[in-house]
């Protein structure tokens, strides 16, 4: 009934624990971007802008099929159709879907950007200090939200702890040994160390763990042009001009 078109991208993950939380099944189709399967027909049809993940729901609206993407709006779309992780009280949805819309804006470009000067760029001085600050500007707000609320939307877990985890625990994985603040159990971040092994002990947030480790990483099989496709360097490259 639901398809995924994904990878192992913090982005993708959000979605198979939302799956996971409401007890919904789905068929995962894997897309390998460094080999540019997300520039393929069949994904550009399902959505023009080339990105992932997508989710298809057989059984959608009216009993038609329905196609979404962006992370975000599929989480909100989850949760609307198939009940949970998103209060139905105006007040208390409308911080939800906040701090939800903080992670779409904030934690992932920010530490996207983060991810690719360090290991990219890393000759990029100014690229490397700039994004190193707003990624860890974006730790301690989020530390300190968690220091006045249980979970980021307020007293329930709800999408917006859903979007953010796996963020979270991606950089954890990548950086954590070399910048201690992004550690998931950092004692300088004691409310994100407590958010993150609540969430961790969740059995649907375990269901999900174990597909999401179960997926290949696929970072540096694609050509070197395939590469260049990917980041917008090279031959695809623009300008404004």
């Amino acid at each position: 009934m639901i398809k995924l078109y994904g990878s192992l991208s913090p982005n993708v993950q959000k979605i198979i624990i939302a799956l996971a939380e409401l007890g919904l099944d789905h068929e995962f189709i894997s897309i390998n971007v460094h080999r540019g399967d997300n520039f393929s027909p069949e994904i550009l049809k399902l959505n023009p802008l080339g990105k992932i993940p997508i989710l298809i729901d057989t059984n959608g609206p009216g009993q038609e099929p329905i196609t979404i993407f962006e992370s975000g709006a599929i989480l909100i779309y989850l949760s609307e159709t198939y009940g949970g992780l998103l209060p139905v009280d105006r007040r208390a949805r409308t911080q939800v879907i906040q701090w939800l819309m903080f992670q779409m804006s904030s934690v992932g470009p920010m530490w996207g950007q983060f991810n690719h000067f360090v290991r990219y760029a890393a000759e990029d001085v100014y690229g490397v200090e700039r994004f190193t600050t707003t990624a860890r500007k974006i730790y301690d707000q989020i530390d300190e939200r968690l220091g006045v609320s249980p979970y980021l939307g307020g007293d329930e877990y709800s999408i917006a702890d859903v979007a953010t985890f796996p963020w979270v625990r991606v950089e954890s994985k990548l950086f954590g040994d070399k910048y201690p603040a992004m550690r998931m159990n950092w004692e300088g971040h004691p409310n994100i160390a407590r958010w993150c092994a609540e969430i961790e002990r969740r059995p649907a947030v375990q269901k999900a763990l174990i597909q999401i480790d179960a997926l290949p990483s696929n970072r540096g099989t694609g050509s070197a042009e395939e590469e260049d496709r990917l980041t917008g360097r090279g031959a695809f490259a623009l300008t404004l001009n």
